[in-house]
């Protein structure tokens, strides 16, 4: 249950993945300051990472910025660079990010003026490829702490910890990577190993799909609001410890 993930939570504060959590939130809250170009890239990154690894995405993303390329590559040539690189949709995502070059500037000027439910709400109606989880993705890459990263390896870890119940097993693998700890760091989240009783079975969120609903995301978000105000930290904060917790590694 909650009280077991609470525990392993706090336990982690103290550790050199802690350490790691502190840097990287630093470095999204830098992020988002920068120049427009800046910011626009890590859209991009974004818009790159669903259904395809967040790994791969970062060094793509890191030869693209060198030549400008989310910027001003014609969409044909762009395709052309994220099939070299490797990517599952290069067709699909270049398509994405040229037409998001359009609303770049008016992005860049509405950051953290709104909050990031409002900021969401906007991503999601402006920029096309952009859901609930990418666009809380992006948002946190750029500081903000008030929005949750549902995805797979989060569902995974709350179904674990009896806060979820999922039917489907083909979840959405987004940020996707295979789990491994780093050497010195806590293990991968275990199971809670508690049996609920039938009637606190049939009140938990239950997933149905391989993509959330609004609302089912929305509902799942107030369930990481309560860990994160029991654990003193904020969700941007937690989603590194959740993610850690169940993949052994700090991306963003």
């Amino acid at each position: 249950m909650i009280n077991q993930l609470i525990t392993q939570i706090n336990k982690l504060k103290d550790s050199e993945a802690a350490k790691t959590i502190d840097t990287r939130i630093k470095e999204f809250e830098q992020q988002g300051k920068k120049k427009e170009q800046d910011v626009f890239s890590e859209l991009c990154f974004c818009l790159m990472t669903a259904n395809f690894d967040a790994e791969k995405c970062i060094r793509i993303q890191k030869e693209l910025d060198r030549a400008k390329g989310f910027e001003i590559l014609p969409q044909d040539k762009l395709a052309q660079e994220l099939k070299k690189s490797g990517h599952r949709f290069p067709n699909t995502r270049a398509n994405y990010i040229t037409q998001a070059r359009s609303c770049s500037l008016e992005l860049h000027n509405a950051i953290m003026k709104k909050d990031g439910q409002q900021m969401r709400n906007w991503l999601i109606e402006n920029v096309k490829g952009l859901g609930m989880k990418e666009a809380s993705h992006f948002l946190r890459n750029i500081g903000y702490k008030d929005v949750a990263i549902i995805d797979f390896h989060i569902l995974d870890l709350l179904e674990k910890h009896n806060l979820i119940k999922k039917l489907d097993s083909g979840f959405n693998k987004s940020r996707q990577t295979p789990p491994q700890n780093r050497v010195g760091f806590q293990p991968k989240a275990e199971s809670s190993g508690e049996l609920l009783k039938p009637e606190e079975s049939e009140n938990l969120p239950i997933i149905k799909s391989k993509s959330l609903t609004k609302d089912k995301y929305l509902e799942i978000e107030k369930i990481l609001k309560n860990l994160a105000n029991q654990t003193n930290l904020n969700l941007a904060e937690l989603d590194l410890y959740l993610w850690y917790l169940e993949t052994g590694k700090i991306l963003k």
